[in-house]
């Protein structure tokens, strides 16, 4: 997602794009191995972004399901220290094994911005070819 100044996108947004687009494609794809650029720029205390420290770790919890565990995350971004640290702390509980079951209710009660789901509607139709997507 690009962010812009009329336009946030969190959570709801991520969540959306992940269930729509990567977790299904990446479950079509069976990988071996699956590797995070992970890129925390879009967490709280970045212009426009405001997805949460257990978005992400739900995230990478969902993806540690695929290629037998075998995960790594690369850091990649994240300019705010406080928020980079806690993303980081999350993603590698999760990656220890601790379930990420409490995401905010927030994240789980509102839907997707329409910038979203039109940028998910169109990846969608871009990659159909290739892969079959759940409906938005």
């Amino acid at each position: 997602f690009s962010g812009s100044a009329q336009t946030e996108y969190g959570d709801p947004e991520y969540l959306a794009a992940f269930r729509c687009v990567i977790k299904p494609v990446a479950e079509q794809f069976c990988p071996d191995i699956v590797l995070i650029a992970a890129g925390y720029n879009a967490m709280s205390g970045h212009e426009s972004y405001n997805v949460t420290a257990e978005c992400f770790a739900f995230m990478t919890q969902e993806l540690g399901r695929l290629a037998e565990g075998r995960i790594m995350i690369a850091l990649e971004g994240g300019y705010n220290l406080v928020s980079l640290s806690q993303a980081c702390e999350m993603c590698i509980r999760s990656l220890l094994g601790e379930q990420i079951t409490h995401l905010p209710a927030k994240s789980l009660k509102c839907a997707p911005n329409a910038f979203a789901v039109k940028a998910i509607e169109e990846c969608i139709t871009i990659h159909r070819k290739t892969y079959q997507s759940r409906p938005t």
